[in-house]
């Protein structure tokens, strides 16, 4: 499918002398110019860019109300978000997560931007930006002296790498280093160096020890490490780039035992965790998965790559047999404790 203009032409985007106007426009016909290619890339990086032109124009300015340009503008491009949130769908790809209408970004959590971390040069965390945005974008004093969110929040253009807070790896970093990069091995998921990738040394905040993040790339490729909430995201891994899937992950010397969809950057829906344990066959069928992360609904992947979300729902017991599988991810008051995973967890019929 193609991005439709027509909203952003009836702005005066073909005439306008505003950059980040007529740049929108160019990456969209960019991205209409992407011939529908099995690899999935080039048009996820166009959508990105895409999102990322209009984000400029939606930070360079609070919204000038009783302005029918700038009222059209803002409408023109919250149009063009939602439509690639739409070609990201169609493409089983999620790209950051955040309201289309900018004007809806609040500091309360349903209402966060990511997409404003992934523009701050410094990148900030979008939990953080999303509160100054909301403040800024009614701020009289900024309206009336159409002052930039950037300005606003104060920005260093061009950060050292040490000012930079959550790390944004782009795409052509090589992980060796970093040891983030996966790939399966005679059915065995390997880190960067070859050995049986293991999450007893990662942790994430909301499900704790034992646990690590993942993102899967348009590709195909996974990466997966530790979170660490103002430095280290899901949206770290690929610079914000769209993912295939994300989420938190229990490996076991190599053998993943449990998939959860728990990215509050991407927000994945199950059809993205389906689409890759599909697409990744390597991954056990007993291993476990929580493709609607909040709903207390664990299928093993085996089921759900055949059924979906029509598999049949584990009982509480099965998934606690497979936690002690790994008794390193399942030590939190022997299961009982009200926190991050275990909340779903007790949630699960018995």
């Amino acid at each position: 499918m193609a991005l439709d203009p027509v909203k952003l032409l009836g702005a005066g985007a073909q005439t306008s002398t505003n950059s980040y106007v007529s740049g929108l426009l160019e990456e969209v016909r960019a991205y209409n110019q992407i011939v529908s290619p099995v690899n999935k890339q080039p048009k996820a990086d166009q959508l990105k860019r895409v999102c990322q032109v209009g984000g400029w124009y939606l930070t360079s300015k609070p919204p000038q109300s009783g302005k029918s340009k700038n009222e059209a503008r803002w409408t023109a491009v919250k149009d063009l978000m939602e439509q690639a949130g739409a070609e990201a769908a169609n493409l089983g790809l999620r790209l950051l997560s955040g309201p289309s209408d900018f004007k809806k970004i609040t500091g309360a959590h349903a209402n966060q931007s990511y997409w404003l971390e992934m523009l701050d040069p410094t990148h900030r965390p979008g939990y953080t930006l999303s509160a100054q945005f909301a403040n800024w974008i009614s701020n009289p004093t900024a309206i009336s002296s159409k002052q930039s969110f950037w300005d606003f929040v104060g920005t260093d253009f061009n950060p050292s790498e040490i000012a930079v807070l959550v790390k944004y790896y782009p795409e052509s970093t090589v992980y060796k280093d970093a040891d983030f990069l996966l790939h399966y091995d005679a059915g065995v998921l390997l880190d960067a160096h070859d050995q049986p990738y293991d999450t007893r040394t990662r942790s994430t905040a909301f499900s704790g020890q034992g646990w690590g993040i993942f993102v899967v790339s348009p590709t195909g490729k996974i990466f997966s490490g530790s979170h660490d909430v103002g430095v280290h995201h899901h949206s770290s891994f690929l610079g914000g780039g769209a993912v295939m899937a994300a989420g938190e992950i229990v490996v076991d010397t190599g053998v993943v035992r449990f998939i959860t969809g728990k990215s509050g950057h991407y927000k994945p829906a199950p059809a993205n965790l389906l689409g890759w344990v599909r697409k990744c066959g390597e991954i056990p069928g007993d291993a476990q998965i929580n493709p609607a992360f909040g709903a207390p609904k664990f299928y093993t992947v085996a089921d759900f790559r055949t059924n979906g979300t029509a598999a049949t729902e584990l009982k509480r017991s099965a998934v606690t047999t497979q936690l002690w599988r790994s008794p390193w991810c399942a030590s939190r008051a022997s299961l009982g404790g009200k926190r991050g995973f275990y909340d779903v967890w007790n949630a699960i019929p018995a």
